[in-house]
């Protein structure tokens, strides 16, 4: 299940962010980030997807469940 909101929770996240959102990241420092989609030239030490590598994220959630 695939839930938006629930940035506080201590549960697996992939957070989306988007560059025309100047804030940044909310969850970068979360010990529960497992992945970033974004379209920004962001460093994070969890993998980063584009946004358009829909297969490619589906592939990730597959194996984080596995």
């Amino acid at each position: 299940v695939l839930a938006e909101g629930y940035k506080k929770e201590n549960l697996p996240k992939i957070e989306v962010c988007l560059e025309a959102c100047k804030n940044g990241p909310v969850c970068l420092q979360d010990p529960n980030l497992a992945a970033l989609v974004t379209d920004a030239e962001i460093k994070a030490l969890v993998p980063r997807f584009g946004l358009e590598q829909a297969e490619s994220i589906v592939n990730f959630i597959i194996q984080m469940n596995q």
